[in-house]
């Protein structure tokens, strides 16, 4: 079994975050793949990843009290945009709560995604 690592791809890419955890139903066990994967996200060369996105319920992560804060903090300290998508802000009424990141249309993401190899998680 081969494994790709990040240094492996040549090509832009962007984090999409749709949802405040990864994978199926299983929430809490989602949250953590999340949180794991942010974290060793952090801890690998970051020159090629473009942003992370976040749109739905993910821009929820962006907020202070959030589970996977520290790790985006992390990433946008080490120069990594974090765009959360503004009507998402503006339609669950958190605008002024974003604590990591800047708000984005989604003109923008999708200039993002379509420039860029996609990870969707």
């Amino acid at each position: 079994m081969s494994t790709v690592s990040p240094n492996s791809v040549q090509e832009p890419i962007v984090i999409a975050l749709r949802d405040q955890s990864m994978g199926g139903s299983e929430r809490r066990l989602g949250l953590a793949l999340l949180a794991n994967f942010l974290r060793l996200l952090s801890e690998t060369d970051l020159t090629r990843i473009q942003a992370v996105v976040c749109y739905n319920e993910a821009v929820k992560l962006m907020l202070a009290g959030s589970p996977v804060f520290a790790h985006l903090k992390r990433l946008a300290e080490a120069g990594v945009p974090l765009i959360a998508c503004r009507t998402c802000l503006e339609y669950f009424d958190i605008e002024e709560q974003l604590a990591v990141g800047r708000a984005g249309t989604m003109a923008e993401i999708q200039a993002l995604m379509l420039g860029a190899r996609v990870v969707a998680l």
